[in-house]
């Protein structure tokens, strides 16, 4: 099977989510791009740059009885 140029996925520019700044990504189907510097600088579930990205224990429910 041969391939051609038009059967090459070219990346496309989108705009990245957090920042509003241009940034490329191969597949457009998602609805939301985010830099991986972004990313890196985001805190989610309490992990973020401050926690070396660990997130904090979950105790258990037994735990919270006592």
């Amino acid at each position: 099977m041969q391939k051609f140029t038009f059967d090459i996925r070219l990346p496309q520019q989108v705009t990245d989510a957090v920042d509003g700044s241009a940034t490329w990504a191969q597949s457009t189907n998602p609805n939301r791009f985010v830099k991986l510097d972004n990313a890196r600088n985001m805190e989610l579930g309490g992990a973020g740059p401050a926690t070396d990205y660990l997130r904090p224990k979950r105790h258990s429910a037994a735990s919270r009885i006592s």
